[in-house]
């Protein structure tokens, strides 16, 4: 079982990234429904936990939307877990590739929560960025993800498409749920001009893209080739792991685990719903598996908590600070413009201890009392004897 710590992802570089052109590489989900929410939440915060701590230019950590997920969603999300939310227009499957019991209209079919159509090959456009490492939503990282993003750095001769790692059925093709892909816009464009024209074996993405990239398994080069562990699917640990009979999960995919993939349904944080119209079940209880996307969904939780309550503090602070320097500036009307020493002083300490009462620590108390008065720590010291009469000579105590 995987720990986890209650380390604070820092919050001042998400902030900041976010005021300034986009990195050059990026870490990618697609969040097309609030729906969508925790299982974003959950990922980016592995995703931060996971990240290498030393890399000079870290990737930003990137969120498209579609118009369909509301601000309150786009606020969770951001500034407290990623750098930058995108939104980006749905790209719908070609009429009848997909259930007609989800309906259509004149070009595609129509967005659906669980069926977001080809909207994530809009990951294919960004040339802002150099290296992309594109995950689904209702993936959970547990190991640093930046031998990925080298792959983009090494493997340069692939059109867009960088890596992927195996699907289940066939083994030939690869799932769309984790791509490391290199941006290119006349990919992405000639994309939309086949998307109606390929044979699209399952329907969906994926589909699409093993379509597009049909070489993948044959021709691409074997760095194309991920790992199955970068994108290890739940299905299968369902299927060799019945009541434990079997322990090819423990054995091949569990020692070297990098990304979990809640592929299928129902989500670890949603019911159920039954394609048959039954009822809805909930969901999975007693998985393993599950129990620890949900250790990891409360983790983020908590954090998003303890960051919000952060920010909220920090902006009465400032409210107060602000309406502190309005008075000061009101006071200083009346006031001489020659200040006795002895006066300073005393506003000095009577707004120390009004900062501390506040809950302020010694030293940030002093420094904004001081701050506040426009004084520096040498104007609040008295000249020593000596130092007066240094000063008389011209020379530096």
């Amino acid at each position: 079982m995987v720990e986890i710590s209650e380390v604070v992802v820092d919050p001042v570089l998400v902030q900041v990234v976010a005021q300034f052109p986009p990195r050059a590489d990026a870490i990618i989900t697609l969040v097309a429904s609030d729906d969508y929410l925790p299982g974003a939440q959950t990922l980016l915060y592995s995703v931060q936990k996971n990240l290498r701590k030393n890399v000079p230019y870290p990737p930003e950590l990137v969120v498209l939307v579609t118009p369909e997920v509301s601000p309150e969603t786009r606020r969770a999300l951001w500034p407290a877990l990623c750098t930058r939310i995108t939104e980006v227009s749905v790209i719908g499957l070609p009429q009848g590739g997909i259930n007609k019991s989800i309906g259509t209209n004149q070009n595609s079919t129509p967005f659906d929560n669980d069926c977001p159509g080809l909207t994530k090959l809009h990951a294919f456009s960004l040339v802002v960025y150099d290296t992309i490492v594109f995950l689904e939503p209702d993936c959970l990282v547990l190991d640093d993800l930046y031998p990925l993003i080298q792959k983009g750095k090494v493997y340069t001769e692939s059109e867009a498409l960088v890596a992927a790692a195996p699907d289940l059925f066939p083994p030939d093709k690869f799932n769309s749920g984790v791509m490391v892909i290199r941006p290119n816009s006349e990919t992405f464009d000639n994309m939309m001009a086949q998307k109606s024209l390929l044979t699209n074996y399952a329907n969906n993405d994926t589909g699409f893209l093993n379509a597009y990239y049909s070489e993948w398994f044959t021709q691409m080069a074997p760095l194309a080739r991920l790992p199955f562990t970068y994108n290890a699917q739940r299905a299968l640990y369902d299927m060799t792991y019945p009541q434990g009979h079997f322990n090819y999960w423990d054995i091949a995919v569990a020692p070297d685990l990098k990304v979990l993939h809640y592929s299928g349904y129902p989500k670890p944080w949603e019911d159920s719903k039954p394609a048959n119209g039954g009822s809805a079940k909930k969901a999975r209880t007693g998985d393993t598996l599950t129990d620890l996307w949900r250790q990891w969904h409360q983790k983020s939780h908590n954090y998003c908590v303890r960051y919000h309550k952060e920010r909220e503090k920090e902006a009465v602070w400032r409210a107060s600070a602000e309406t502190r320097q309005k008075q000061l500036e009101q006071q200083q009307q009346h006031l001489p413009k020659q200040q006795n020493p002895k006066q300073v002083h005393k506003l000095v300490s009577k707004r120390f201890k009004e900062l501390r009462q506040e809950g302020h620590d010694t030293k940030d108390a002093m420094a904004m009392a001081r701050a506040e008065h426009g004084l520096s720590d040498e104007q609040l010291e008295p000249a020593s004897v000596g130092a007066q009469v240094a000063s008389m000579f011209g020379v530096m105590m």
